[in-house]
């Protein structure tokens, strides 16, 4: 059986590049999300070498993860490029669709995704990406 298509990539891609030049003007939802889930990463008592944001926007969650001092470096995705570009400050951004993770198996300690993946398709697909690319004890934040 294969995967039904919900929602046109190519047209998600387009909107977020569109998107990118003026997200501060309404991240809002973003900058909340972000300070929740920087909320909840602050109760583990563990540092996290290597991690992955799935749908980084603007970088708007290292904002808020930067000053646990629990991250060491994090590679971003996005489908757009202009956010790509627009976060490289916390590191190297790769421009890939959501719903693909092409990373080496067990590489990640721990990967985060905020208010990104209800544009997933194939959302069991992609835990199960996302699970696959964790190292043993990783973390998978969303």
């Amino acid at each position: 059986m294969t995967t039904p298509i919900l929602f046109d990539q190519q047209l998600i891609r387009q909107h977020r590049q569109r998107a990118a030049c003026k997200y501060s003007d309404f991240a809002f939802l973003k900058d909340a999300a972000a300070a929740r889930l920087a909320d909840r990463l602050d109760l583990i008592q563990r540092n996290f070498d290597l991690c992955l944001d799935v749908g980084a926007h603007d970088g708007r969650l290292m904002q808020h993860l930067n000053r646990l001092g629990k991250i060491g470096h994090i590679i971003r995705t996005d489908p757009a490029e202009q956010f790509a570009i627009a976060s490289r400050q916390y590191g190297p951004g790769v421009v890939h669709v959501l719903s693909e993770l092409p990373y080496k198996p067990k590489s990640f300690d721990a990967v985060f995704s905020c208010v990104s993946l209800h544009w997933v398709d194939d959302l069991p697909g992609l835990m199960v990406q996302a699970r696959q690319l964790l190292r043993p004890d990783g973390l998978l934040l969303n």
